[in-house]
């Protein structure tokens, strides 16, 4: 595995400089190299092994054979089995960037086995942003094949993947896992970075339907870990702006009542003290409703909507990007974006136990009344009978409510009581 190190330089003069690779405490590497005025790179290297590792990247400067501290960098990363066979390179460019500029990242993966390779394939950054590569259009290789996120090599092939639309705002490390094994990184530098520096996103990895009145519902929880790298305290000053990109399930992303973004977001505290830390929440609705066919009973229509939820939302994994701009006091507008992935799932049980409910009060409208309608609990045969015993006056004010409550609602409301 390769560490590529980039180092910058405030020095009037070339200087000599000593770069070491620490991981779990023990030196892997080290490298001795000129720094100019521009700086330079190096790349250190460690024969990876599996589990989780700590490493550090400490540079010093060789002044008559004397070692004198500079500065340092920590991290941790997780290896896991190496696939069979595969070599990873990664590249971003440019290294060195102004802050909300966007970067290129080159991938190359090469299955040296004898047989085809499919593995899930990802760029992470330090923070937790992902990123799925997707095939270059433009480009016919038959060396390969890439389709959200998951890569077929052929045998004693190469696989040349370029990923677009990275926008860097702070000093950023790039891994390149594929098998959720980080085979190769890259570092980026950049000038002028935002005055808030994220340290960790986490979202809910698994987005999950639960059933609500006919309705499918989910709610995407996001927290964003930051501090404040500016020289004063940072206040906030106005309302954040959110936006979202969750693919085909936009569609489905549901606004609240009297807001403008279906993304809802708070920061905490609203002042922060230079060098504290904050925290960014967000949650986004999606909300999955049962179809409106107008002239074919509700029956039918939630019928439809529990084989659609089932078929095209169960089991499918979908790449999620927000964009947070915070407007803070006396500085620009701070722009954060996040790249997540979520697994979807469906509450399996609810989607049986409607579906064969839905059937059931089809076929009895059409046995009952003799057609496809909407059955009302007062078509029940026992509580028809109940009903019949009661005295007229009374009868003929019960039976009206009676014939309003649709067995479709009476059904909802029992299963989203059961399991909603």
């Amino acid at each position: 595995m390769g560490f590529n190190v980039k180092i910058g330089s405030t020095y009037p003069s070339t200087e000599r400089a000593l770069v070491k690779l620490y991981v779990d405490g023990e030196l892997k590497d080290s490298k001795e190299v000129d720094v100019g005025t521009s700086g330079t790179s190096v790349t250190l290297h460690w024969v990876a092994q599996a589990g989780g590792h700590d490493y550090t990247v400490k540079l010093y400067r060789l002044v008559n054979d004397h070692e004198l501290w500079e500065d340092s960098w920590s991290d941790s990363l997780k290896v896991a089995r190496d696939p069979d066979g595969l070599y990873a390179w990664l590249e971003v460019v440019p290294d060195r960037v102004d802050s909300g500029d966007g970067v290129v990242a080159f991938i190359t993966i090469e299955n040296t086995a004898d047989y085809a390779q499919t593995w899930p394939v990802e760029l992470v950054d330090n923070t937790g942003n992902v990123w799925w590569p997707e095939s270059d259009k433009y480009v016919l290789d038959t060396n390969y094949t890439l389709s959200k996120g998951i890569i077929t090599i052929q045998p004693h092939k190469t696989a040349h993947i370029m990923v677009t639309g990275i926008e860097v705002y702070q000093n950023t490390t790039f891994y390149l896992k594929v098998g959720g094994i980080t085979m190769a990184m890259a570092y980026v530098e950049v000038n002028g970075s935002n005055v808030v520096h994220l340290k960790s996103i986490k979202c809910n990895d698994e987005l999950y339907f639960k059933y609500d009145m006919g309705d499918y519902k989910a709610t995407l929880t996001c927290y964003v870990t930051g501090y404040n790298a500016y020289h004063t305290t940072l206040e906030l000053n106005g309302n954040i702006l959110a936006t979202i990109n969750a693919s085909y399930l936009n569609r489905y992303l549901s606004l609240p009542n009297g807001k403008t973004s279906p993304v809802v977001s708070d920061i905490k505290p609203k002042n922060i003290p230079r060098g504290e830390q904050f925290v960014l929440s967000s949650n986004v609705s999606f909300v999955v409703p049962a179809p409106d066919f107008k002239i074919l009973p509700n029956s039918i229509s939630d019928a439809f909507n529990d084989v659609r939820v089932e078929w095209s939302l169960s089991g499918k994994n979908v790449p999620v990007t927000i964009i947070y701009d915070i407007p803070f006091k006396d500085v620009n507008i701070q722009r954060i974006i996040i790249h997540y992935k979520v697994h979807l799932s469906v509450d399996h049980k609810a989607v049986v136990l409607d579906f064969i409910s839905d059937v059931g009060i089809t076929v009895f409208s059409w046995t009952k009344l003799s057609k496809i309608g909407e059955a009302s609990i007062a078509d029940v045969g026992f509580i028809q009978q109940s009903l019949n015993k009661l005295p007229p006056g009374i009868r003929d004010k019960i039976i009206p409510v009676f014939s309003w409550v649709s067995l479709n609602y009476v059904k909802e409301r029992v299963i989203t009581g059961l399991l909603g």
